[in-house]
């Protein structure tokens, strides 16, 4: 692992790997590998989800402290895409969406 790179993760359903010493893939949910600050799941099915952003090392390892946020969305059938976000970090170093 080395300064400046690290990724993010992003997960559909699926609970956060908190585990330091095994890659931060979840056995459950789906997830997604990416440099990139915001991701759009898309065809997501109608119903409540949750959805999480975690930054790993480059072996795919969590960080320690862990690094990672979570909201719970209720989707409904029809739905209107939101502009995307950039998320920041709070002062916990927490991500805030």
């Amino acid at each position: 692992n080395a300064a400046g790179e690290g990724h993010l993760h992003y997960y559909l359903d699926a609970p956060v790997p908190t585990n330091a010493s095994a890659p931060a893939i979840p056995e459950t949910g789906e997830y997604v590998v990416s440099a990139n600050t915001s991701y759009t799941w898309e065809n997501v099915t109608a119903g409540e989800h949750n959805l999480s952003v975690q930054l790993v090392n480059n072996d795919h390892t969590p960080l320690f402290p862990l690094v990672f946020e979570t909201v719970n969305v209720t989707v409904d059938g029809n739905v209107t895409p939101a502009e995307n976000a950039t998320p920041e970090a709070s002062p916990e170093g927490r991500v805030i969406p």
